[in-house]
């Protein structure tokens, strides 16, 4: 199997954050396929493509734009887009992407 066949596909795994309570329920966990085979990831142009696609997938899989009024939900959204997208380009393990990610978010996807 070949470099860019091996990585064909990223699993996104979405984490929803909830407060830590003991009320609360264990996190949900879900995945989305974002396929990046198409994209040249030894380009700038092709690390931008697939970090707009990852985050574009975290945003669905994270249940969209909640109502801004909703501080809660706004702060959980934010939250599971962050770790989702995190996972994402660890999973990637693309060394330019991982650059590309940590230049636009100030923060190492661990």
């Amino acid at each position: 199997m070949s470099h860019v066949n091996k990585f064909a596909n990223a699993f996104l795994a979405g984490v929803l954050a909830f407060g830590a309570t003991a009320m609360t329920p264990p996190p949900k966990v879900s995945s989305r396929v974002v396929t990046y085979g198409d994209l040249n990831l030894s380009t700038p142009q092709g690390d931008r493509a697939l970090l707009k696609r990852l985050n574009a997938a975290a945003v669905k899989d994270c249940g969209g734009y909640p109502d801004l009024i909703d501080f809660d939900a706004s702060m959980r959204f934010n939250t599971c887009v962050t770790n989702a997208v995190n996972a994402a380009v660890r999973t990637v393990g693309n060394r330019s992407l991982l650059a590309l990610y940590e230049r636009e978010t100030g923060q190492s996807p661990g």
